[in-house]
């Protein structure tokens, strides 16, 4: 078992590949990547931590939409999400 396996198993997620030739299944994550490099093209900052505020202040009026597959708030469904959270890394040299 691979390691990205084994780590989507231990915190209670799933792989889905998509299959060869149907674009139309990678369309919704590739569209965002092109919307954040539309944005961060057009948005002029001045320094890192302004970035960081527009692109959260982007983030959350996005999902304050309703989305159009699920037809709920993203915000709403990331509520009843059971998130576990990451290990805690040690940095020390």
């Amino acid at each position: 078992m691979t390691h990205n396996l084994h780590f989507a198993r231990h915190y209670g997620f799933s792989i889905h590949a998509c299959n060869v030739g149907r674009a139309n299944e990678k369309g919704r994550v590739e569209r965002l990547i092109r919307d954040l490099k539309a944005f961060l093209r057009v948005t002029p900052v001045v320094s890192l931590e302004e970035l960081k505020a527009k692109v959260l202040a982007g983030q959350k009026e996005r999902n304050l939409r309703i989305h159009r597959t699920t037809k709920r708030l993203p915000a709403e469904m990331l509520r009843e999400e059971k998130l576990r959270p990451l290990p805690q890394i040690d940095t020390r040299p």
